[in-house]
């Protein structure tokens, strides 16, 4: 529930919000953030000196030929799964080297750091994964003629 005090900070936060931007303005800042190097390398992330790209792609081509999607969305769930264990595996190599050789965490500012990352890509690549697998699901119901009672029962005149 919103207080009198919240309500009162987002109106005084308002008046120091820019003017609306005209369509130019919009056009211009749109051209600007789709031509960072993100978007202009075609990746979702950069690969590291120590890193070799064909891994990454090797991956990603195993992941699609045991999944084979079918439509651009499970294209895209399939590439953010190849994305999200890349990046854990990463993560888990940047954990290794903050041991040192008696088995003692050197740094562990960053290795919680780490840690934290391995994690959100787990969770990045399972999420990316259950998506795939219901929209799997869907895909096949639909094929076989399957509709939901509930559905049916919103639907007025069937």
């Amino acid at each position: 529930m919103t207080t009198a005090e919240q309500i009162r900070a987002v109106k005084l936060n308002a008046h120091h919000s820019p003017e609306p931007a005209s369509p130019a303005r919009e056009q211009a800042s749109f051209e600007d953030d789709t031509t960072d190097d993100f978007s202009h390398h075609n990746e979702s992330f950069y690969f590291l000196e120590d890193e070799a790209d064909e891994k990454f792609w090797d991956l990603h081509a195993r992941l699609e030929q045991e999944h084979q999607p079918q439509t651009e969305t499970a294209r895209i769930l399939v590439r953010r799964m190849a994305d999200h264990e890349w990046l854990r595996t990463r993560a888990l190599r940047y954990q290794q080297a903050c041991f040192a050789e008696d088995q003692h965490v050197l740094a562990t500012e960053q290795f919680a750091l780490y840690m934290r990352y391995q994690t959100t890509h787990e969770r990045a690549f399972y999420k990316a994964f259950k998506e795939f697998q219901s929209l799997r699901a869907q895909r096949e119901k639909s094929q076989i003629g399957f509709e939901s009672q509930k559905h049916k029962e919103a639907t007025p005149g069937t």
